[in-house]
């Protein structure tokens, strides 16, 4: 996936050559609040809960300033909680996701200059969330991929040459889960392990600066 990112990045960025001053590029680095709501379903395991957390975001957009197509590529780490585990450990001494979200996605920028962006795209990618739940004797660890499937709101303001800007994200996914299982742990010893798939709603406001 790594190398996936790259070489799509390359192929965009090859394009502000080729565009001659037409193609806008702009490298973001941001804040992110992530929202989640996750249907877990499986043979010893249906819950749903919800989640808020933080994390970051590297984003880089393409924009051809004729014609509007937009090109967006961008990879979100996230560190998330759930109250709604509460009843399984508790008190809980462990109440964490981890996930990492990589995207990319093409749409179209209503509003296009050297100065201001927005841009509506369609996108699509991978996520690797890993759950831990624990009180200290028990521990339950839930690890999926998910494919992802959403759209992208973005805006961008061009503040000045030294700077840069400032830009915003709405960012709505989708995730049907592709693979994943659930461990369950007595102290360090593994008791049962199960299939276990999940489906994903997110929402995820981003704010940041570029370059």
């Amino acid at each position: 996936m790594k190398k996936l990112l790259c070489f799509v990045l390359g192929l965009f960025l090859s394009f502000s050559v080729f565009a001659k001053g037409s193609f806008k590029n702009v490298l973001g680095v941001g804040f992110t609040l992530p929202v989640s709501s996750v249907n877990y379903s499986g043979d010893v395991f249906n819950k749903s809960i919800s989640q808020i957390g933080v994390g970051g975001d590297v984003m880089w957009l393409g924009t051809f300033i004729k014609n509007g197509l937009t090109f967006k590529v961008n990879l979100s780490p996230s560190f998330l909680n759930s109250s709604d585990m509460d009843d399984y450990f508790s008190p809980a001494k462990k109440n964490f996701c981890v996930d990492a979200l990589i995207n990319l996605g093409a749409g179209y920028s209503f509003i296009r200059s050297e100065k201001y962006v927005l841009a509506l795209l369609g996108m699509v990618g991978i996520s690797t969330p890993s759950y831990t739940y624990s009180n200290g004797s028990s521990e339950i660890n839930i690890m999926s991929i998910n494919f992802c499937l959403g759209l992208d709101l973005v805006g961008y303001m061009k503040i000045n040459d030294n700077f840069g800007g400032l830009f915003i994200s709405l960012g709505f996914r989708y995730e049907p889960s592709m693979s994943g299982k659930i461990t369950t742990k007595l102290g360090s010893s593994t008791i049962s392990e199960y299939a276990l798939s999940s489906s994903v709603f997110k929402f995820i406001p981003t704010i940041g600066f570029t370059f």
